[in-house]
Formats: structure tokens, C-alpha cells, sequence
């Protein structure tokens, strides 16, 4: 079985079947894994190279993340006003009866999916970096204010004449987590490792493959080059 895998010429890239070295380099054949990558593929990404919208780098796949996390805690229960009866509330409740500026927490995470559609270049993303920032920060204060709306409503006792308090539900951990996950998202945005590069004439620390020279027959070579150009 082995005999008839498919190998390929590390050199010419061409592939063989039933053979162990390539007959036009005489070359030992690799794997398809084992191929050396070519130089598109080591190339490092350009300022200005068009990344696909599924790409998860670059912080992208963090801020995605929490804009959905953020709409799914938006139909979750964000707390509950506990008396005589339990009152369930719903950030979207309050945006429909109360507080119309909470529909800003869904908006504003579905326009955080938008610009990692558009944003798609190193540059541009880095551009975006301060505006995705600024998003989770308007998340994170409109739940602080609903929240803080809870404990009025349950100060005021609008439901009935017994106390009441409030129970806080998954929906503000949840929106809360999402938000915390954007505003990251956006410190990463267009962000990547920095490359440590060598001065120029300088190599690696390491030695590579290849043939090693002995230093220390150097001086003796020299000395007998020198005594040849002399009898010359």
C-alpha cells in the first residue's frame, strides 16, 4: 500500500505515484503535508491585503463574539422584581414599554458585525480600533442604566404595596460578558505579533543545515595561501 501513495517533489512540486524520488532532481519524495510552503504562503499579511469576512484573527473572532453574545443576552431576562408576586424584565420590555434607547444595545452590536464585514484590511481595522471601543462602552452603559432602572421601580414598589427587591438574571451577566468581549475585540483590532527582524548582514543566532567549516584549520589555510602566492 505504501508503495502506491501519492508523493510530491519538495523541488518541483509534482507529484508521483509508486516511486521514492523524483526522477528529473533525484530528489527524496514527501508528503503533501511535508511540502516546504512556497513564498505566497510565508509572505507576511500587507497593510492593505483584503482579509476574508470569516477570518477569526486580528481580535475579530473576540468582537464577534461578544456583539452576539450581546444579542443573545438581550432576549434573556435581565432581572426579576421580587414581592408578593415575581415581576420578570426583559431588556426588550423595557425597550418596547419603558426605555426606547435600550433598543440602542441590539443596534449597536449589530453594527459591530457590520464593520468586521467591512473592515477587512490591516489598515482599516486599526482605523475602527477606537470606534469598536467606544461601542462596548455605550453597551455597557445602557445595561448599567436598565439595571439601575430595576432598583428605582422596585424602590417606587409599582407592582403592589409589599417591598420589593431585585433578583438579577442571566441576561446582565450575559450582556455584561458580551460587552466586556467587544470592548476587547476592539484593543485587538488589526492587531498582530510583532516580528523581531535581524539589522541588515546580520543571520540567526542558530546555525542552519548545511556544510560546517572547522575555524580552527583557518589560520594554518591562510598561511599556506599566502606562502604559495610568495614562491610565485
Amino acid at each position: 500500500m505504501s508503495s502506491t501513495a501519492i508523493l510530491f517533489c519538495p523541488f518541483c512540486r509534482e507529484c508521483f505515484e509508486g516511486l521514492t524520488h523524483c526522477p528529473d532532481h533525484d530528489l527524496a519524495l514527501v508528503s503533501f503535508e511535508a511540502l516546504p510552503k512556497t513564498k505566497e504562503e510565508t509572505s507576511p499579511l500587507g497593510e492593505h491585503d483584503v482579509l476574508p469576512a470569516t477570518d477569526l484573527r486580528f481580535g475579530r473572532g473576540v468582537a464577534a463574539l461578544g456583539a452576539i453574545t450581546v444579542l443573545v443576552g438581550f432576549l434573556l431576562p435581565l432581572g426579576y422584581l421580587v414581592g408578593t408576586e415575581i415581576i420578570e424584565i426583559t431588556p426588550y420590555w423595557i425597550a418596547a414599554a419603558r426605555r426606547p434607547s435600550m433598543w440602542g444595545v441590539p443596534i449597536v452590536a449589530l453594527f459591530v458585525l457590520v464593520i468586521l464585514v467591512q473592515r477587512r484590511t490591516i489598515a482599516r481595522m486599526r482605523g475602527a480600533r477606537i470606534v469598536i471601543v467606544l461601542l462596548s462602552i455605550a453597551i455597557l452603559i445602557s445595561e448599567a442604566i436598565a439595571v439601575w432602572g430595576l432598583y428605582v421601580a422596585a424602590a417606587h414598589q409599582p407592582f403592589g404595596t409589599e417591598p420589593m427587591h431585585v433578583q438579577l438574571a442571566s441576561g446582565t451577566f450575559v450582556i455584561a460578558a458580551g460587552g466586556i468581549l467587544v470592548a476587547l475585540g476592539g484593543v485587538l483590532f488589526g492587531k498582530r505579533k510583532v516580528e523581531a527582524t535581524l539589522p541588515h548582514g546580520a543571520g540567526p543566532d542558530e546555525e542552519g543545515p548545511g556544510i560546517r567549516t572547522d575555524d580552527k584549520h583557518e589560520p594554518a589555510k591562510k598561511k599556506r595561501d599566502q606562502s604559495n602566492a610568495s614562491k610565485r
